[in-house]
């Protein structure tokens, strides 16, 4: 991808969950590949949404 992923913060932004953020010796074993695929799925989605949100109420205007 590129950027960094902190899954806490995607937590946050996606679900609006406040969660710990876990130690550096943690963090790469805080979520599993399907649950992080899961996670990206559902903040792309999110985003997605606010997006089209944004474009039709520009197009009612």
């Amino acid at each position: 991808m590129g950027e960094t992923e902190v899954y806490v913060d995607m937590l946050q932004e996606t679900f609006g969950l406040l969660l710990s953020q876990p130690s550096i010796l943690e963090a790469s074993h805080s979520i599993c590949d399907i649950c992080i695929e899961k996670l990206r799925n559902a903040l792309q989605f999110k985003k997605q949404v606010e997006h089209c949100e944004m474009m039709f109420t520009d197009y009612c205007k």
